[in-house]
């Protein structure tokens, strides 16, 4: 529930990243994903409390959505920006246990303290038409894109070490 004229700014902000439609939720996914992200922060704060910090000094707005169909049956997990300062979008059709949760919010929270770290510009120097394989996507990505993925990857494997040490997880998840 953003308010008036709010979600055309959000999907305008976000067309480059998310690449799709987006739409909000009915109650009853919104209800559910809202217990889902609950769960997740929960175990974040609970069992990766230097990763809650960060996430909760930079993050106060979560906005969940369904997507529409992308190009190339590309789906989004989640997207940030710097113009979005603070906020992120979380495909809520994702969301369905909390440690896969857990890792959307790292990841996003991620990409926010990168943008924070860099005032908004850019990481690296290289054009954006150079294109180079992602580690955590199946399409070339500019070298700005890769960077990124880089610190997001580490900062999940840091959010997954923590978690198994703190003994927050059940067996499964710990698998």
């Amino acid at each position: 529930e953003l308010g008036e004229g709010q979600s055309a700014r959000y999907r305008r902000l976000l067309n480059d990243d998310i690449a799709c439609g987006i739409d909000p939720l009915t109650a009853g996914p919104l209800a559910t994903a809202r217990r889902q992200l609950m769960a997740a922060i929960h175990l974040l704060e609970a069992g990766a409390v230097d990763v809650f910090g960060e996430f909760s000094a930079l993050i106060r707005e979560i906005v969940l959505v369904t997507p529409q169909a992308g190009p190339d049956a590309i789906v989004f997990g989640g997207a940030s920006t710097f113009s979005l300062w603070g906020a992120m979008v979380l495909n809520a059709d994702n969301l369905d246990e909390r440690l896969a949760t857990a890792i959307s919010l790292t990841h996003e929270a991620a990409h926010s303290h990168l943008f924070g770290l860099a005032l908004g510009g850019r990481l690296v120097e290289n054009d954006d038409a150079e294109r180079y394989p992602s580690p955590l996507r199946v399409d070339r990505r500019p070298m700005e894109g890769v960077a990124h993925a880089t610190y997001v990857t580490a900062r999940i494997v840091h959010v997954l070490d923590r978690l198994i040490e703190s003994g927050q997880l059940n067996a499964r998840e710990t698998a």
